[in-house]
């Protein structure tokens, strides 16, 4: 037994002390792979903190700005229009605007919670326990004035509610658009132009422009202005704030010239109808130029003309959460540059008066009813003096007006006359075809054509002369100085049948009949033959005769605007340079073409026009008998196919009035055309309009 003791505390003495020496090798093996895996780990974690720290510290910087960093826009001012004296036509000048609170438009909840208790405060709620248990109550009265206050701001503005809705719209639009320009662009700028909905992305990140008020009804009459600041205690949200609009010093006078702005739609931004800015100011300047919802843009005129030289740029800074600018990070705006015309506003106001004065019924017809009219006055040399088109608005009024103004399809006062609407022209071609024929060797000044009447013997109702319809009478044997003096039909549809449909159409081209002159404003084309129906067949031999025959008197297809017609005889007075009207100051005359006119014959044209107004029998004499100034030109008289209904009856209209002249006759400075709409004879109607013109003319000193 003591053996068998023994041998078992031994054998225990021995499994204990290999026990205790296998543990101790576990527990340094493992403290090994912990601290191994430990080292691993550090390692690890400082490459990777490298790498963030040092390799890729820019670019986390960067986006980490995005969240810290705000950026404010910095609006810019439009440049100015001047005529050619300086004297301004379009400026921005102070106003006050009716704005609102963006977070009023929202309903936002903390704005609404603390005008209401600002409001009961002001009731006098000086118990907290009783601003708590009203401030629910209070809060959706404040919710139910802001739901009306599209139709008050309406009435009291004296504006269509469907605009002040129109203006909120595009309030909200503007803010989608720069939340897109503050969150989309700087994280998906590689893949920005393919995400279609980048635009619908939500974020909370609040813009400065969310806690600011936005103009809905600019430029508030001082009355109107004056109530809402005695009483926005009434209209939640609505403030009224210093601003700038543009103003038209001269209200109607060159109001097609000048031109208009609107605001710019969003549904033309989505349309692509205009840039979007890029307003990011992190890594890139961005492009400042683009439009965001309500940004002014020229709508016509001048103001749409040169839109990109006025409108200027908008300027950028960015600042910290605290306000503090960060340095480095902004651009000044800048203003839109200014733009000359060589209009003279001043000409253009005391004519467009002459023209509307009651007592001078210049605009009377030989019906004794007022009628439209347009008038077109420019240097030979090509420089636009003076382009009236009646009736006219006023430009401060624009968008107030716009809605009657589209609709007046009597008066079209819309419409730019003098360049946008074209009219038969009538006799005042006859110095035209005059010149055509004599340089195609068709005729001499000495050749005799004899006026029977009418210009086929066995036809006494077609193609007759006026003063054998009128008076029964004949002009008998004619040469062409006679003929331009007494306006011969017969004459000239002899001239037309020699020159045939081809040359005539070929010639009138030349002088800028059927494109644009080239003036820097919008323009019609008017209308000529083409010498191809739509199918591109030919004319019939009748057809070409005929067609020939009436374009010799201005007449049959072909139909002009008064700025061509002025062009025309400016081109003759020229010696046959054409040379493209001019209104923006700092354009160079521009020569485009020669045409093959010799200077005899520009001479004895310009002979004939001065026996117009100067001969015993001139069509014009009457109306410039005693004027100072020495002028030349042509009558017209246009059959224009006009009806209208008269006591229920319908009946055709009177001729269109039509006068082109220059002055001084013997050295040309000046050019005027000037057409009446229905007026009758053109030396009773036109003509004394031409007359005020060059009186004009001379007062403000272009005819020394």
């Amino acid at each position: 037994m003591k053996t068998d003791n023994m041998t078992t505390g031994v054998f225990l003495d021995f499994s204990l002390d290999s026990f205790f020496r296998f543990s101790t090798r576990m527990l340094f093996r493992r403290l090994f792979i912990i601290f191994a895996a430990f080292v691993l780990l550090s390692a690890g974690l400082a490459v990777r903190l490298f790498h963030l720290q040092v390799s890729q510290a820019q670019k986390w910087e960067d986006e980490a700005k995005v969240f810290v960093h705000r950026h404010r826009i910095l609006e810019t001012h439009r440049g100015e229009i001047v005529d050619r004296h300086g004297e301004r036509l379009a400026l921005d000048k102070p106003c006050y605007d009716l704005a609102i609170d963006y977070r009023a438009m929202n309903l936002d909840d903390r704005w609404l919670t603390r005008q209401a208790i600002r409001r009961m405060k002001e009731q006098g709620v000086s118990d907290r326990a009783e601003r708590v248990r009203r401030l629910g109550e209070t809060k959706l009265a404040i919710a139910n004035e802001i739901d009306h206050i599209e139709d008050e701001i309406a009435r009291r503005c004296r504006v269509p509610v469907e605009a002040v809705r129109a203006r909120f719209d595009a309030i909200r639009e503007r803010i989608r658009l720069l939340r897109q320009d503050r969150w989309v662009r700087p994280f998906d700028r590689n893949e920005r132009d393919a995400t279609a909905n980048a635009a619908d992305i939500d974020v909370d990140d609040p813009l400065r422009e969310e806690f600011i008020a936005h103009p809905v009804v600019a430029d508030l009459p001082d009355d109107v202005a004056f109530y809402f600041s005695q009483n926005l205690e009434k209209y939640p949200g609505l403030a009224v704030v210093d601003s700038r609009r543009r103003w038209y010093p001269y209200k109607d006078v060159g109001c097609h010239i000048i031109g208009a702005l609107r605001p710019v739609r969003p549904e033309e931004l989505r349309a692509h109808r205009f840039d979007r800015p890029d307003l990011l100011l992190e890594t890139e300047n961005g492009d400042l130029r683009g439009y965001l919802p309500g940004d002014l843009a020229g709508e016509h005129g001048v103001e749409a003309l040169v839109e990109k030289t006025l409108r200027g740029t908008r300027g950028i800074r960015l600042v910290d959460i605290e306000g503090a600018e960060i340095p480095g990070k902004r651009i000044d705006p800048q203003a839109g540059e200014g733009v000359q015309l060589t209009l003279d506003i001043k000409l253009q106001r005391d004519i467009q008066e002459a023209l509307l004065a009651n007592d001078r019924k210049l605009l009377r017809g030989q019906d004794g009813n007022t009628h439209l009219a347009a008038i077109v006055a420019m240097t030979v040399e090509g420089e636009v003096l003076a382009l009236v088109s009646l009736p006219t608005y006023d430009l401060n009024r624009y968008e107030e007006l716009l809605s009657s103004l589209l609709t007046d399809n009597e008066g079209k006062p819309l419409r730019n006359k003098a360049t946008a609407s074209f009219y038969p022209p009538g006799s005042i071609m006859k110095a035209l075809v005059a010149s055509a024929a004599i340089s195609e060797g068709l005729v001499t000044p000495g050749d005799t054509i004899t006026c029977n009447g009418h210009l086929f013997p066995n036809n006494r109702f077609t193609y007759r002369c006026s003063v054998f319809v009128d008076h029964k009478v004949t002009h008998g044997p004619m040469t062409l100085l006679p003929a331009l003096e007494e306006s011969c039909n017969i004459y000239f549809y002899t001239l037309g049948m020699r020159l045939g449909t081809q040359r005539i159409v070929n010639w009138y081209e030349r002088f800028g009949f059927r494109d644009e002159t080239g003036l820097e404003l919008r323009e019609s084309r008017g209308q000529l033959l083409n010498l191809a129906d739509n199918q591109g067949r030919r004319l019939t031999e009748e057809q070409d005769r005929s067609n020939a025959i009436l374009l010799g008197i201005g007449q049959g297809p072909i139909a002009v605007t008064p700025l061509q017609m002025a062009h025309a005889y400016a081109t003759l007075l020229r010696g046959g340079t054409v040379v493209p009207p001019r209104l923006l100051k700092n354009s160079e005359p521009k020569v485009v073409a020669r045409l093959p006119i010799a200077p005899e014959t520009v001479q004895v044209v310009r002979e004939g026009l001065y026996r117009c107004v100067h001969g015993q029998r001139g069509t014009a004499r009457r109306a410039f008998a005693g004027l100072e100034v020495d002028v030349a030109g042509k009558t017209g008289s246009a059959t224009n196919n006009r009806t209208a209904i008269v006591n229920g009856e319908r009946v055709e209209l009177d001729s269109d009035a039509w006068f082109v002249g220059y002055a001084p006759a013997k050295t040309p400075k000046v050019v005027v055309a000037a057409i009446l709409e229905n007026g009758g004879h053109g030396g009773a109607a036109a003509a004394p309009m031409v007359r005020e013109v060059m009186t004009q003319l001379q007062k403000h000193g272009y005819l020394e």
